[in-house]
């Protein structure tokens, strides 16, 4: 370090020196600003991401409670937009595929919701699977009963 004195006597750094140290302090503050802003866009990303997964598991909740007050037949599906944030929301059940490890089992029956939006131009898909058992309604082996019993 060069030391230099003004004609006052007093001590101070030269032009270069202190060129030379802003230099150094931008080589390290540089990568660490844009180090913070890549991780603000992820955190950015994950939270809209997660927040669709809420959307579509609160979706898959209200779908299984309409299809069990319209009585709906086994196979249902349904689709809903939603404006804040814009979602594209769709929901399936279907029986299970006779490919499945799980096709043994009886009345088991697959779950799809499917949340579909646009963010920074990219189309973004989040899918949530659920297997659920329906059993066949036992009001119509009841009634058979009946009339088989009123008919002897």
């Amino acid at each position: 370090m060069i030391h230099s004195k003004n004609s006052h006597g007093v001590g101070g750094f030269t032009l270069i020196e202190a060129l030379m140290a802003i230099t150094i302090l931008a080589l390290i503050i540089t990568p660490l600003f844009i180090l913070q802003g890549s991780i603000l866009r992820n955190v950015t990303y994950f939270s809209q991401r997660l927040r669709r997964v809420f959307l579509a598991k609160n979706f898959l909740f209200e779908m299984r409670i309409e299809a069990e007050k319209q009585q709906a037949e086994q196979a249902f599906a349904l689709e809903k937009k939603i404006d804040e944030p814009l979602t594209q929301l769709a929901y399936k059940r279907e029986k299970l595929s006779k490919k499945s490890a799980l096709s043994s089992l009886e009345d088991l029956y697959v779950e799809r919701v499917t949340a579909t939006w646009e963010q920074q131009g990219q189309q973004l898909t989040q899918e949530i699977v659920s297997i659920v058992h329906k059993k066949p309604k036992p009001k119509e082996e009841k009634k058979e009963k009946k009339d088989e019993e009123e008919t002897t």
